[in-house]
């Protein structure tokens, strides 16, 4: 006797308007987990959550400006270099553009190095600000990432983001 299911798990073959339903109730999922995500981070700490944006913006702005201009700058010197190995009127003349050259390029990898770290600094900005939203998210209503963790079961996943939906967005 062949088993179709088992505990109310189908084995059988999935018709196409099953799938469809499946898929969309996945898709449905995906989006009320990350509009819970979303609210979990600024509702009830709208104020704390928008200077935690506000910086980690800033950082990453300043640290992607700060890297451009430093592979700008290197590339820059390096094209100079060359010039200047290339078309020497004196040794001595070629040597000093040289090592002036050496030394705006350390000064444009430090400044790399610098950028780095801001973009580090803002991915920290920005993971503890996750960090704060997860330990008042029960308080205000919200599955924290180590409440989803718990949850075995997708469905009971969909049917506890799916109360939280309704009740922040549609309520």
């Amino acid at each position: 006797m062949p088993v179709n299911a088992i505990n109310n798990v189908s084995f059988g073959k999935k018709t196409k308007s099953t799938q469809k339903n499946d898929k969309r109730q996945y898709f449905k999922w995906v989006s009320q987990n990350q509009t819970n995500d979303a609210l979990k981070m600024s509702l009830g700490r709208e104020v704390e959550n928008g200077k935690y944006i506000v910086a980690s913006s800033a950082t990453k702005l300043a640290g992607l400006t700060g890297m451009l201009t430093s592979i700008i700058s290197l590339s820059y010197l390096k094209t100079k270099a060359y010039e200047a190995i290339s078309n020497p009127t004196t040794k001595e003349e070629a040597f000093k553009k040289l090592s002036s050259y050496v030394q705006k390029s350390k000064i444009a990898k430090i400044g790399m190095v610098a950028s780095a770290c801001a973009l580090y600094t803002s991915f920290v900005i920005n993971e503890v600000n996750r960090k704060k939203a997860d330990k008042t998210a029960n308080e205000r209503g919200f599955l924290s990432e180590k409440d989803k963790i718990k949850m075995k079961d997708p469905q009971e996943n969909f049917l506890i983001n799916n109360l939280i939906y309704n009740e922040h967005i549609k309520g």
